[in-house]
């Protein structure tokens, strides 16, 4: 992929799932609690787990465990949105492929893995994984190939999907001129970059009530109060003598 494309592809990511990377947890012991099911996503559980991790990518997860007011379950049920969109749209992707792809793309990720955290050693990885991110090797493997697999599904179904003419950049220019300045030509990238960033929006409004529109899924406002319920349960316990 060239430059122009890997930010292309960034973009679409960006503005389909607002934050489809789990958070980082490299640096500190990562201890991995008892899952608790709130729904599910075609065939994939939702967890508490998961939701928690979104709210605290977006600073949102002390509000949500001080309480029990509006904003903390508005920030559950934001929280709960995206990540029916991660999963309808993971599980649409890899419809994509067959099963000697899958396994080609996993093999790459667990040896990614292996050199990243092991160093070439599968035995250190594993070691260092379930040490540093909760997780074993084919774990992580698998939640790498399935991003993978994300994003080239994004280039091949968007961003390829949205061609850009020097006309079009041309009209663009001109109805915001005034923005630009008079200099086309040492503006036109910066154009075909805004012009490139709403058509991506709108196509990717697009695909996300498409794939809402047909997908199966735990409505959200059933989940969001089943999140709710597990963690006003963990606040009694905490506070239990």
């Amino acid at each position: 992929m060239n430059r122009l494309m890997t930010i292309a592809v960034t973009t679409v990511i960006v503005l389909l799932v607002s934050a489809c990377a789990a958070p980082v947890k490299g640096g500190k012991r990562f201890v991995k609690r008892a899952e608790r099911v709130v729904g599910t996503v075609e065939d994939q559980p939702v967890t508490v787990s998961e939701v928690l991790a979104k709210l605290e990518q977006t600073g949102r997860k002390d509000v949500v465990l001080e309480g029990e007011d509006d904003q903390a379950r508005r920030a559950v049920a934001s929280s709960l949105g995206v990540l029916v969109i991660e999963k309808l749209l993971r599980r649409e992707a890899l419809s994509g492929l067959d099963e000697t792809e899958l396994e080609a793309a996993l093999e790459s990720a667990r040896a990614r893995m292996i050199k990243t955290y092991g160093q070439g050693d599968p035995s250190r990885a594993e070691r260092m994984l379930q040490q540093y991110e909760g997780m074993g090797l084919e774990e992580k493997a698998t939640e790498d190939r399935d991003q993978w697999v994300v994003n080239q599904f994004l280039a091949d179904e968007v961003v390829t999907r949205v061609p850009i003419s020097d006309a079009d950049i041309r009209r663009a220019y001109e109805r915001d001129r005034p923005r630009y300045g008079k200099d086309f030509e040492a503006v036109k990238e910066r154009v075909n970059s805004d012009l490139r960033e709403s058509r991506y929006a709108w196509v990717l409004g697009r695909m996300r009530r498409d794939l809402l529109g047909r997908g199966r899924y735990t409505p959200i406002e059933e989940m969001t109060g089943r999140v709710m319920r597990a963690l006003r349960t963990q606040r009694a316990a905490s506070a239990a003598p």
